[in-house]
């Protein structure tokens, strides 16, 4: 069963600076591991494979718990993934040409501002696919469900079976389906908890989508099994189960 919405991953080249950042805004460090093994199994998910990387876990209270990873290159490129971000401090905010994006980390972003509260908020996230209808089916089959179509977008909620958290996912038509990659710059990828790992892999393959192999790796003072799948669209998610004697 797929239980939660691990974390949104976001590439980086800078992780001390961004986590600072994160944390300003209301994020509170989970771990920092340096010069981690990379798992062989991402190599086709990768850009430019390096033998080690960096990851940083933060987490929040009310939305998406981020992880960053310095894969030791980041490649600017059309993103298929665009964070919403509700009460983002002004002075973290620049209007481009192209879009407003958040400073420093030069991420394509969203803004909402609330009329109740002035706190951070991210758990909204948008995508763009080109075919949203088969990416649809895809995101269901990893526990999303669709709550509205209107105007070209589907709305899609997963549920956390922890906390009451919800998370939104905006699905939007788009023709650029390139192939992504991990070490893309900002968010390329949306981790799920599951306590069945084996099962997930199985109904991804049995719908036809690829699917890694499933690979240990110790983290944190855990060992967690991890595979990795593509969508239709080529839309990277990333399955992991924690061993229970490990926690």
């Amino acid at each position: 069963m797929l239980l939660d919405i691990d974390h949104i991953a976001f590439s980086s080249l800078s992780i001390d600076r961004d986590i600072e950042i994160f944390q300003n805004i209301g994020y509170k460090i989970e771990f920092i591991e340096k010069d981690v093994e990379n798992l062989s199994i991402k190599r086709s998910f990768l850009r430019n494979f390096s033998m080690s990387h960096d990851i940083a876990l933060l987490r929040s209270h009310n939305g998406f718990n981020i992880e960053f990873l310095n894969h030791r290159n980041s490649y600017n490129v059309h993103p298929y993934m665009i964070p919403i971000f509700e009460n983002l401090p002004l002075d973290l905010i620049e209007i481009m040409e192209n879009g407003t994006r958040m400073k420093v980390l030069n991420v394509l972003i969203h803004l909402e501002r609330s009329s109740f509260n002035t706190e951070f908020k991210f758990n909204k996230l948008m995508m763009y696919t080109d075919n949203s209808s088969k990416t649809k089916k895809f995101f269901e089959i990893i526990g999303f469900r669709s709550t509205n179509e209107e105007n070209g977008t589907i709305s899609m909620e997963f549920r956390s079976l922890f906390g009451g958290k919800s998370y939104f996912l905006f699905l939007k038509q788009d023709n650029n389906n390139s192939t992504r990659h991990l070490d893309d710059n900002g968010p390329n990828c949306i981790a799920l908890l599951s306590n069945s790992i084996e099962h997930e892999r199985k109904n991804l393959s049995d719908a036809g989508f690829f699917t890694t192999p499933i690979q240990r790796l110790t983290l944190n003072e855990k060992i967690i099994n991890i595979f990795f799948t593509r969508g239709p669209s080529n839309e990277i998610v990333e399955i992991i189960s924690i061993e229970r004697n490990s926690t």
